[in-house]
């Protein structure tokens, strides 16, 4: 094989692995834009509400140990249903948008009577009076207004951001704000029930997500939205779901003992703060996603720039070696400028317009200018649009692929082995050998002939007849 045709494959070789460097600050840049619209996104979740979970409620009675030390001790509810009506809205902070909504909580059920007798803890020791019941939040800051929160039909006085549970923060109530201490009474007289009833009703802002804590034997959420492009997050997947363009139904049911927490501890244990921890790791709820992340979409989409810049340079050097033609590094590199400006762009163009439509202004500007170019090279119309057909065809089985994740391998791998075997037939009766050897300007037949080439010895010609 001539070592021009070895010098011509190194030198696109090399090309290819050069542009990797435009390539790698135009993937820079991408990033830097996503960086910027996260910023974005916090500047506005810091002052309207940041993602929302909701722990809770957990009941907290303050007691003396044996030492007269002031201790806490925490219980769970019997059973606990919450009901989530969200509404988004969409915010901007300059061309980047941010997804935040208003939400309607209701949560009520069910506590036993509160029961010491595991710690050997005497009814004097407790102060019944002091009893709380605390929601965890942990963005306070979206609370908008608060409808109802009563315990056995009464209402309980709220006290925000009170530390009662350890290690839960959010809205507090005190139980029997009027109740006079008595060191004398015992459970049966503290106030409490068998079965003790709360309701609790309240609006919060918040961005992007909600989730909710099951901090109950058994625990029941409903989130109704109409927003058509929920993700569903967290330790739990809902049991029935609804999803249609008008937005979606989504419900839970937790059982206690799928839980890795106990119903009710003690600021005595080692474990206790651990056990409120545990309420995070266990949380479950639904992310508000965009329809479509072009940040993340022109991301994977550079993963295969090298491929479709490959895949061009390959069509060029078919013409090549088929047509007898020769294109110049410099033709090939300027090629290979355009297809990686594709990927600027993308990105530009979708800040403002949507990726979808990004994606077809953009390809369809690097096809027309390519076509456009490669009439200058390729030597005929017919040629040059057979390469933009060609590259028309690689941006849209790109974009599908994008668009499929699950099926990118095999759809990748599927395309590239027909493209193979559409090289490998057209080639099939090519003599490499041969491939760059003539002069530029001659016309030497690429295939060889079946029939034999005439001999200059008429002798020869005579014997054969």
């Amino acid at each position: 094989m001539g070592s021009s045709f070895i010098k011509k494959t190194s030198m696109i070789g090399l090309l290819i692995a050069l542009l990797n460097i435009p390539l790698g600050f135009i993937s820079d840049t991408i990033e830097e834009r996503s960086m910027r619209n996260g910023k974005a996104h916090m500047q506005i979740a810091s002052t309207w509400g940041r993602a929302q979970g909701i722990t809770g409620p957990v009941l907290t009675i303050p007691y003396y140990d044996s030492q007269g030390t002031l201790q806490h001790a925490c219980f769970l509810s019997d059973t606990l249903d919450i009901t989530a009506k969200i509404s988004p809205e969409k915010r901007y902070r300059g061309i980047f948008e941010v997804i935040v909504y208003r939400a309607e909580i209701s949560m009520s059920g069910t506590f036993g009577r509160p029961d010491f007798s595991a710690w050997d803890i005497e009814s004097y020791q407790i102060l019944w009076d002091k009893a709380t019941l605390t929601i965890g939040l942990n963005e306070l800051k979206g609370i908008q207004l608060i409808s109802a929160f009563q315990w056995n039909g009464n209402p309980a006085p709220l006290r925000p951001g009170e530390k009662t549970a350890p290690g839960i923060y959010g809205l507090a109530a005190r139980l029997f704000p009027d109740r006079e201490p008595d060191t004398k009474s015992d459970s049966a007289s503290s106030g409490f029930e068998d079965a003790n009833r709360f309701n609790i009703v309240f609006n919060l802002h918040g961005s992007s997500e909600i989730r909710f804590a099951p901090t109950s034997d058994t625990t029941t959420v409903a989130v109704t939205s109409p927003w058509p492009h929920p993700s569903f997050q967290g330790s739990y997947l809902p049991v029935k779901r609804t999803i249609t363009p008008e937005g979606f139904k989504a419900k839970w049911q937790v059982s206690g003992f799928g839980r890795d927490y106990p119903g009710q501890w003690n600021s005595e244990q080692k474990d206790a703060q651990k056990a409120a921890n545990r309420f995070t790791n266990g949380m479950f709820g639904v992310k508000l996603i965009q329809p479509v992340n072009f940040y993340t979409l022109s991301e994977r989409s550079v993963k295969y720039a090298l491929l479709i810049i490959t895949l061009t340079f390959l069509c060029f050097f078919m013409f090549e070696i088929l047509n007898r033609l020769k294109i110049h590094p410099m033709q090939y590199l300027l090629v290979g400028f355009s297809l990686s400006l594709f990927y600027l762009l993308l990105i530009s163009f979708s800040e403002h317009i949507g990726f979808l439509p990004a994606y077809v202004l953009s390809a369809a500007a690097c096809v027309v200018l390519i076509t456009w170019y490669a009439r200058s090279f390729l030597g005929s119309s017919r040629s040059s649009l057979i390469t933009g057909g060609v590259l028309s065809g690689f941006f849209a089985l790109f974009y599908i692929i994008l668009q499929h994740e699950g099926y990118s391998l095999v759809m990748g791998t599927s395309s590239l082995f027909f493209i193979l075997a559409l090289v490998m037939g057209l080639t099939r009766k090519l003599d490499w050998y041969s491939v760059f050897k003539a002069a530029p300007g001659l016309k030497i037949p690429a295939f060889r002939s079946k029939r034999r080439p005439p001999t200059c010895n008429p002798m020869a010609e005579e014997n054969e007849k």
